[in-house]
């Protein structure tokens, strides 16, 4: 008997490449959505975490309370000629509230000049590392480099864009009210983009 020769023909290797490839180009836009709106989520919910725990601070200790853009030093501090919240954030309470007592809610005020905050006397409550996934974070109006909170809890209204290069079509945002409250930016006119706190649609970045 003649024993069938092992292995695949030159058709049948060409026919199973094509399929890979096939498979792999739909497979792989799909997993990089997957993996870009798994990054946006969780870097959402950072923030959100972190507003809440400065507002919390500011009410529980009857003292102003910041967030603000991190110089990325190794002692944290705010570097105010940034706009650009993907480089991490600091949240501290303003212990001697050289802040409120230049009525800035909006911006942290540092008495000694030796910076934003004061080491000795405000507390540092976070510390949050700059963005991956190619993210950037963009805050409007007000709260472009910092945001303040009083000790009753309020804030300056703003937004917080959180953009990738997919552009403004998948844009994730928050939006923080008067009282200081955030919450998610939503589409309200179902046009399939977000708008921020006074109406208009999200630009990025």
């Amino acid at each position: 008997m003649r024993r069938r020769p092992l292995g695949v023909t030159l058709v049948e290797l060409v026919i199973t490449i094509a399929l890979v490839a096939i498979l792999l180009g739909l497979g792989v836009p799909a997993m990089r959505e997957l993996i870009q709106n798994n990054c946006q989520a969780t870097q959402i919910n950072d923030l959100l975490l972190s507003l809440n725990l400065a507002r919390t601070a500011a009410v529980k200790h009857g003292s102003p309370a910041f967030l603000c853009i991190s110089d990325r030093s190794a002692t944290p501090n705010c570097d105010d000629n940034s706009v650009q919240w993907e480089n991490g954030w600091i949240a501290f309470v303003d212990g001697n509230q050289s802040g409120a007592s230049r009525g800035k809610l909006d911006s942290p005020f540092d008495a000694d000049a030796d910076g934003f905050w004061d080491a000795g006397e405000d507390w540092l409550i976070q510390t949050h590392p700059a963005l991956d996934c190619g993210a950037t974070l963009r805050g409007s109006g007000n709260i472009r480099s910092d945001i303040g909170y009083d000790p009753r809890g309020f804030s300056v209204p703003g937004t917080l864009r959180l953009c990738d290069d997919r552009g403004a079509q998948e844009a994730r945002g928050i939006v923080i009210s008067s009282t200081g409250r955030p919450r998610l930016a939503t589409d309200a006119d179902d046009d399939g983009s977000v708008e921020d706190d006074s109406g208009e649609e999200f630009t990025c970045p």
